[in-house]
């Protein structure tokens, strides 16, 4: 059986894989931590070209270069892997070719077969350090709120310090923020060697995939001074009972706060409505400076929470706001997809002559602007709408299916 140090070093074409070489099939992960939580002075030097490539791979997969495939782990490895909660994987590929795999421990790893003499091209890191370091920077975020729990973390410690220099290395906190996909990824909280039966803990952490495009969000500020009216992690809630007014931790002046602001809106006198989407999934037609707000961390009763990046307020540690609305409740809503049609059944096909909007009755007392209708062949283009909750205005498409109903024989419907 090889020992571990040889297959650290060495490349795996010429090491036989068994199931009792590799006991819990995580050997190739966990190398790969080792190697990165050294110091770059220690790490073996056979394995530079392999840290090179992870950073690559890496950086490829937070710029959205890769395309992801999942794969389902079947017997025997299963057996190995259910353990840990590990039923899947995902290829990651590039023009087709899969050049790496998902990893539970690290992110993402190249594949074992990578030729320690390749030559690795890191140009796309120089390029996109400022992308790269704001889909970090929140990675980071969410390690650093799983890590402070005080649960047995190992793996997710160690990895956070890797990433925390990595953060460093690219250039630390970006000066902007960028629109991103979020996928989900799992990560062991720690690994048993003694018994791998043992049940270990995993959790799912948002990664960030960058989309290219610079995003700027609503931060509120003082009407006064202009000093942030965003709190730190600790800080109190924010109560609100008719109005929303936030005090200046700066000049103490009283600020108040349009809800549409931040994506809420009173829907009755008991609860309010979060709009969920953001960025990428807005369309505003008006040449505004309403941008959206932050991401919410948690949705729950009469609470609502956001947190900023650190770019959006200057790297401040004050960059969350947890409210609580006095006998209110909020209830977290896609305004694409819980308010809105998806397809308009239209009589005839004469979409044309549509005079409706693709709203759902139970939020149609949320339109306060319901625009023009455009007609293209196989849709229908509804705005500029102006919903409660939203500051700016948006324009919908929807397809449309036509249904023509033929009675060739009338009376056939009439009551008998």
């Amino acid at each position: 059986m090889p020992r571990l140090t040889d297959v650290m070093n060495d490349s795996w074409r010429e090491v036989e894989v068994t199931g009792e070489s590799i006991p819990h099939l995580l050997h190739w992960d966990l190398a790969y931590l080792w190697v990165l939580q050294k110091p770059r002075d220690l790490r073996p030097k056979t394995w530079e070209n392999r840290v090179r490539a992870w950073k690559g791979l890496f950086a490829r997969l937070l710029l959205g270069q890769l395309e992801l495939s999942a794969r389902a782990i079947t017997d025997p490895l299963l057996s190995f892997t259910s353990p840990y909660g590990i039923s899947s994987a995902l290829e990651l590929k590039s023009r087709g070719n899969v050049v790496g795999v998902s990893s539970p421990i690290v992110i993402c790893r190249p594949l074992p077969d990578l030729d320690p003499a390749a030559q690795v091209d890191l140009t796309e890191i120089e390029r996109h350090k400022s992308e790269l370091s704001f889909c970090l920077q929140l990675l980071v975020g969410s390690l650093r709120s799983l890590t402070s729990s005080g649960d047995e973390r190992q793996i997710q410690h160690v990895l956070l310090a890797v990433l925390e220099s990595l953060l460093q290395e690219w250039g630390g906190l970006a000066g902007v923020s960028y629109q991103t996909e979020v996928r989900q990824t799992a990560l062991l909280r720690s690994v048993s060697f003694a018994d791998p039966t043992q049940q270990i803990g995993i959790d799912q952490v948002e990664l960030h995939i960058s989309k290219g495009l610079e995003s700027k969000t609503y931060v509120p500020r003082c009407r006064e001074c202009d000093g942030l009216l965003t709190r730190k992690d600790d800080d109190p809630q924010v109560e609100v009972e008719e109005r929303f007014v936030i005090q200046c931790p700066k000049c103490s002046v009283d600020n108040e706060i349009d809800l549409a602001r931040l994506f809420l809106w009173q829907r009755t006198s008991h609860e309010m409505i979060h709009w969920t989407e953001r960025r990428g999934d807005l369309f505003a037609t008006d040449p505004t400076d309403q941008y959206p707000p932050a991401y919410t961390l948690s949705v729950q009763g009469q609470f609502i929470r956001f947190e900023w990046a650190p770019a959006d307020v200057g790297n401040s540690p004050s960059r969350f706001l947890s409210i609580k609305f006095k006998d209110r409740t909020v209830a977290a809503k896609s305004f694409r997809s819980d308010a809105m049609y998806d397809h308009l059944l239209v009589k005839g096909g004469a979409h044309q002559h549509f005079s409706g909007l693709p709203i759902r009755h139970e939020f149609s007392c949320s339109v306060r602007n319901k625009g023009n209708i455009k007609a293209r062949p196989d849709s229908l283009v509804f705005g500029p709408i102006q919903l409660a909750g939203l500051p700016f205005r948006i324009e919908v498409t929807r397809g449309t299916l036509s249904v023509t109903v033929h009675v060739p024989f009338p009376n056939c419907l009439d009551k008998t």
